[in-house]
């Protein structure tokens, strides 16, 4: 969705006045460069250098720059009527600046300083921008209006990013939408990085839990050493709204839970909070803390994690992430055979033994780990990769299970006629 050029004209000199203001207008929870970060990522700011993003927010700036800069937060190069090889008319301003001048100077946001100048050599005010911002308002020239305004002051590029960011928040006059959600349009990835980045609030929504089929990416079993990073990804949510997943917390595994704030992104609660994605994902993620108790911890992602605006629990079955431990230290301690220790089958029947094998950790927590399959005896009894033990003739074989960390379990088959 594109600006008609009245309106334009509008958010170029509120966006030009509320620059001027030393930064009163800042985020109260950002700073000019966290909000330059924000900026770029969304095309909107793109420093000094083409190559690697450099802000530069301590630098001065003349005031074809100035225009340059806020020509670029507010999207005018991709207006229709924005015309590239436009010309301003001033005989001082630079080549890369004049079509951004000649914009303004369409709209009558500024006639320059005489004799066909813009007057680049001055200093950028509080007072000169906010006289551009009256001009557009059709309030006439103001300049006198406005002498209690900073005429002397030089605004830096940190002041016109604060000043920018703040309108870009604003609703014009006669518009039902924030000037950076017009700008957003149907853009879903812009829409994104501008909720997430704090430009948009998510949207509030009531959603019927029957309308929904919330799944998780599965996440594999292992074992994470402390510092390492828990990851899991939901999908089938509502796009752009703020949601949280709680982690409930085992140490050794059930039946011992306990909400903890093992994660360093995570609140009192375990909790932790993301915006769903324009199709539907979101992916949280939190470091682990470094002083975990021994042993496995097991963060499990229960049904009542997933809350929307506090309104209601989203039912999506249960997956579980084991960390705690270094992977390399954890072994195979216990094998267990679903037929117990031995059996009987007669010459030519089949057993199954690798199809309901056991393997538990030191930590008795199960553990999935690769082995080998060997029958004492291959004239009695056969065994394949799978642990499918077959009958050949009478007589008694020791069959062995033997993972490749070295544990180790038997199992006697009786061959009978």
């Amino acid at each position: 969705m594109k600006l008609t050029k009245k309106l334009l004209a509008m958010v170029l000199v509120i966006a030009l006045s509320l620059a001027t203001m030393s930064l009163a207008f800042a985020h109260e929870h950002m700073t000019a460069g966290e909000q330059a970060e924000v900026l770029n990522e969304l095309g909107l700011f793109l420093g000094v250098d083409e190559e690697v993003f450099t802000p530069n927010l301590e630098g001065a700036t003349d005031r074809a720059a100035a225009m340059v800069m806020v020509a670029r937060a507010l999207d005018w190069v991709n207006a229709e009527d924005f015309d590239e090889a436009a010309v301003s008319g001033f005989e001082d301003v630079p080549a890369w600046a004049e079509p951004h001048v000649a914009y303004a100077v369409e709209m009558e946001i500024t006639f320059g300083v005489g004799d066909n100048l813009f007057g680049n050599d001055l200093p950028v005010t509080e007072r000169q921008l906010q006289t551009w911002f009256d001009r557009a308002l059709g309030k006439g020239d103001t300049w006198e209006d406005n002498a209690d305004l900073d005429n002397v002051t030089p605004l830096i590029r940190a002041d016109l990013v604060s000043g920018t960011w703040d309108t870009l928040m604003e609703t014009p006059v006669g518009a039902e939408e924030t000037l950076i959600e017009t700008i957003v349009g149907d853009d879903d990835d812009m829409m994104y990085s501008a909720i997430v980045g704090g430009l948009i609030e998510p949207r509030d929504v009531e959603i019927d839990p029957d309308d929904y089929d919330v799944t998780i990416d599965d996440v594999a079993m292992g074992y994470y050493l402390s510092s390492d990073t828990l990851e899991v990804t939901l999908r089938g949510l509502e796009p752009f709204t703020e949601q949280k997943v709680s982690f409930l917390i085992h140490h050794g595994g059930p039946p011992w839970p306990f909400l903890s704030p093992i994660l360093e992104e995570a609140d009192e609660d375990g909790n932790l909070m993301g915006i769903v994605a324009g199709d539907g994902s979101l992916t949280v993620s939190g470091v682990l803390l470094e002083d975990l108790p021994e042993g496995p911890i097991v963060a499990t992602v229960p049904g009542y994690g997933i809350g929307i605006d506090n309104t209601m629990n989203l039912m999506f079955g249960e997956r579980t992430v084991t960390f705690g431990m270094d992977e390399d230290d954890v072994k195979a301690e216990t094998i267990v055979f679903d037929a117990g220790e031995e059996a009987t089958i007669a010459v030519g029947e089949f057993l199954e033994l690798g199809e309901d094998l056991v393997i538990l950790d030191q930590y008795n927590h199960p553990y999935a780990v690769e082995g080998e399959w060997e029958s004492s005896d291959e004239a009695v009894a056969s065994v394949d990769a799978d642990g499918t033990v077959e009958g050949l003739s009478v007589g008694v074989a020791i069959v062995t299970f033997t993972t490749e960390d070295g544990a180790s379990a038997d199992f006697e088959v009786t061959v009978t006629e």
